[in-house]
């Protein structure tokens, strides 16, 4: 393979990253710093204040790698504001990638057809 764009999504179930000191926030340090991804997925749940509050997702939120959440609407007063992008665009591929999530969360997820139309026509 010449090329390859691996997006994970986020662990927060398995016993390793239930037993972790650092909890869901190991997955930044196994995604990125050991497998050297560059960005991932996870629910839009995951952006959620509860979320953030009762997981402590602090250490998951980096610019250097970010969440990859296409048709999510999120106050600038949330925290995962700025680290999460709606369109990747990955240099080594020339790919732009988005990630439509089921839109069944009430005030995070907006319309997927929307969204990605919107997004496709900002690709173009």
């Amino acid at each position: 393979f010449d090329d390859v764009l691996v997006i994970p999504r986020a662990d927060t179930q398995s016993p390793f990253v239930q037993m972790h000191p650092k909890g869901w926030s190991v997955n930044q340090l196994v995604l990125q710093d050991i497998f050297g991804w560059r960005l991932f997925a996870s629910a839009p749940s995951l952006v959620t204040n509860d979320a953030i509050r009762d997981q402590g997702l602090s250490g998951l939120q980096s610019e250097t790698f970010p969440l990859l959440l296409t048709n999510v609407a999120l106050s600038p007063s949330n925290s995962w504001f700025q680290y999460i992008d709606a369109i990747y665009f990955d240099q080594s591929t020339h790919l732009a990638v988005l990630s439509i999530t089921p839109a069944n969360q009430k005030g995070i997820t907006t319309d997927q057809t929307q969204d990605a139309l919107g997004c496709l026509n900002y690709i173009h």
